[in-house]
Parts: structure tokens; sequence; C-alpha cells
């Protein structure tokens, strides 16, 4: 293999002159550092390798979003690192104490350039290509094929990945990432006895990645003061509890589904099959006759939630006979030619927007709109769903294809695997108050 030819060489103690190029080549291997932007004098990352190489240790600099101001106190986990966390490496803790690493900041750039070829070209000539891009490479790559999540990928290599959409939603500790980085050094070591020596790295741990995934003891609150407010204006104001209990059933529904804050949330109730939960979503386009979109499994908790809607829109003789309107909108929602989920605003039937949910939640908390998919993606990521069927569910299909095409490994079976955990999380963990108790059977 040839990264393994070429950590061979590395261990080899090599002449003083030469120390800054075997150090540049060791932590583009072990990090998936650019070699270009390393000796790139007008690269911030430059500085910032420098620093790690001096530390032999990596941080991850993913941006993160700001923590948004809140009502409801400690929401959200609050020890996220915003300006990421170090992975160690033990290779470089080897390769320090065999022949010590060496600061480059003050080295001729270009000799180092030079010498960097010179080392890759044996490698070469020695039958085992490898490019100083493939070398930069290779982590991701070897990552990506033993199908580590393509959020913890990016996360690990601190820059944004246009493939990895889900890394914006993922919360993880950084001792899970240290076990990642920590199987990849094993797998490049193998066999090289002066690689074997393992350092013991601290226990601590921090989290990083999105700052607003909410912890668990909070969103019961959530939904049990919707559920209070719903039966509390149950007889005095019609209006007011239709409109909560559309709410209710909106964050309930994005919440299993991650679906994205936009208007028009489930847009016609042909667009999903209540006997079997097969539900298409098209978050990134409202329009009547969009077909993009994915499929999921609504899982059996929140099919209960959306029964239970549908059978009160049926019901409701505030909605049937208050006014035309109502009465017209209701009869449209049956026939698949409105959004399922309507507010009543005065007197009037009005879409579900964001701005909306936000207004009614306000008295709660300033919960970020989508506080739903960053919640879920990383609870099923700590469930042991593997990170390409989290994309599957959330919809962050890798550029250019297509996750249930017929020659995919995924499939069906797997939503439905998805679902089981998802209404696991509602019903259990979460302890989600179920529709029964909200509207009763």
């Amino acid at each position: 293999m040839a990264v393994q030819e070429l950590l061979k060489i590395l261990v080899v103690p090599p002449p003083m002159e030469k120390r800054s190029a075997y150090t540049a080549i060791a932590y583009s291997l072990v990090y998936g550092a650019s070699l270009r932007k390393m000796f790139d004098a007008q690269s911030n990352e430059f500085i910032s390798i420098v620093v790690d190489i001096q530390n032999r240790s990596a941080t991850t600099r993913c941006q993160l979003k700001a923590q948004p101001g809140d009502k409801f106190e400690n929401i959200f986990n609050s020890s996220t690192q915003h300006n990421g966390v170090r992975i160690k490496s033990n290779i470089l803790e080897c390769l320090d104490s065999v022949w010590g690493l060496q600061d480059f900041i003050s080295d001729d750039r270009e000799s180092i350039v030079h010498d960097v070829g010179l080392i890759l070209k044996s490698v070469r000539a020695a039958g085992f290509y490898i490019t100083s891009s493939g070398l930069s490479k290779y982590r991701a790559a070897w990552m990506a094929n033993r199908n580590v999540d393509y959020a913890e990928i990016s996360l690990l290599h601190g820059e944004a990945n246009p493939d990895a959409a889900g890394v914006h939603y993922h919360h993880i500790s950084s001792q899970q990432l240290q076990q990642i980085h920590d199987r990849y050094e094993q797998y490049i070591g193998h066999g090289i006895e002066e690689l074997n020596q393992r350092a013991e790295h601290d226990g601590q741990s921090e989290n990083v990645g999105s700052s607003v995934v909410m912890l668990d003891a909070k969103i019961p609150a959530i939904f049990n003061w919707l559920c209070a407010r719903v039966a509390s204006h149950r007889y005095s104001d019609p209006a007011e509890h239709h409109n909560l209990l559309t709410l209710l059933t909106d964050q309930v529904l994005r919440l299993s589904s991650g679906y994205r804050s936009v208007n028009h949330p489930w847009w016609r109730l042909n667009n999903v099959d209540l006997e079997t939960g097969i539900m298409h979503i098209s978050d990134k386009d409202s329009s009547v006759s969009s077909i993009t979109g994915r499929i999921i499994i609504l899982p059996e908790f929140c099919l209960a939630y959306l029964s239970a809607y549908l059978d009160y829109l049926r019901s409701s003789l505030y909605v049937s006979a208050y006014n035309t309107a109502l009465r017209s909108h209701r009869n449209l929602v049956f026939e698949n030619k409105r959004p399922v989920l309507f507010y009543i605003i005065n007197g009037y039937p009005s879409s579900v927007r964001p701005r909306l949910n936000r207004d009614y939640m306000a008295e709660l908390a300033a919960l970020p709109p989508n506080w739903h998919r960053h919640y879920i993606r990383s609870a099923l990521r700590r469930s042991g769903i593997s990170g390409d069927l989290v994309d599957l569910w959330m919809g962050h299909d890798i550029a250019g294809s297509d996750p249930l095409h017929e020659f995919s490994g995924l499939s069906i079976n797997d939503l439905r695997k998805i679902s089981r955990v998802v209404n696991s999380t509602m019903e259990y963990r979460l302890r989600i108050p179920n529709s029964a108790s909200v509207l009763g059977e």
C-alpha cells in the first residue's frame, strides 16, 4: 500500500535539512491537510497548520452557527465548542519521538516543496503511485469507503464539504471524533514497529458541530406546553384551539421527518399513504407540480397525530360552519387541492409559515426554525443509524446520487428501520404526549 510505503520512509530519521519536508508530508497524510495551502503564504491555513504541528495535533475548524438567545434556560448544549477541538495524532507523536518533527515557519518554503516532490517521487519509483493531492485526500477517502458519516469526516477535516450538508445539523463529542481518527491511524500504521507505541489521550470530551441541538430533557417540556395550551382553548376559543392543534401536529411531523422550515408544509393529503406511512416530502420546492424531494416512512406515532388532525377537520363544526371560506378550504384539503395544515387568522384560512410558528412559540422560547432537523439528525446517529441512512432520511444526498436507485445499496426497508427508531425516540426517549391524550380516540 502506497501510504504504508510512505510511512516506512518517514519513520527513518531523515537528514536535518529534510525534516521540514518530512514533517509536512506526515501532517498531510495524518490530517488530510493540503500541501498547496500549507506553503501558500497568502493562506490563513498556513499559520494554523504551523500551530497544529507545534502542538502535535490538529484542530477541527468548521464554522458553527451562533447559539440563539432564548427564554428557556439551558435549552441547548452549552458546551459546544465554536473554535473547534484538538484531535491528537499517535503517528505524529511517535515520529516526534523518533527523529523530532520540525516547525517550518521560518524555513525556505520553495526548498521544502522541492524536497516533498523528491520524497513522493521516490515512493512512485518503488511502484506505489501517490501524489501530493492524493496524499491530502487519502484520509477522507479511507473514511468514506468505510461508511464514516460524511458530516463527521467534514468536522474532522475542518473545511466545508459541499457533499456533507448534514454537517450543519450534526452534534458529536470530540471523543467520538478522536476514535474515528485513531482507527484511521491504526490502519495506515499497521505493521510498522516504530508506530506501535500508543499514546494515551486525555479522557476529556467536548461537543462539536451544531450548537442548536436541543437537550433531550427539554423537548418534552415544549410538547407538554403545547398540549396544555391546546386543552385550555378547546371550549373558550375555537380558532385559537385550531391554531394550536395545527402547530402541535406540525411540530410532531417536523421532528419525526426532519422537514425543513418552509411555507406550505405537508402540501397535499395525497403526499402520504395513511396505511403504509410512505410519505413524499418536497421541502425544497413548494410548487404543486413538483416531483422532486424524498421518501420517508412516517412513524406510527406521527401517523396517529396526522390521522387525528384529519378526523378533527372532518368533525369540527367551527371549521365547517363558521363561514364559507373555512368550509371551502376544508373541502379542498380533502380534495388534495390545499395543504393539510392551515391556520385560521381573522376567521380565514392561512398557510402555515415559519414566521407564524415562531410567533406562537415565542412565549416559550426563541427557537430556531430548523431545530427539529438539528435534533433528529444527531439523535439518529446516536442511535447507531449509519450516516448514509441518516442522509437518506434527511434529504442530504451526495451530489449527483440517487439513494434509492435500482443499483443502490439502500432500500425502503432501511427507511422502515429508521422509522422505528424515530418512533421509539419520540414515544419513549422524549415521552411526547400521544395524539389520543390530546384529542382522544
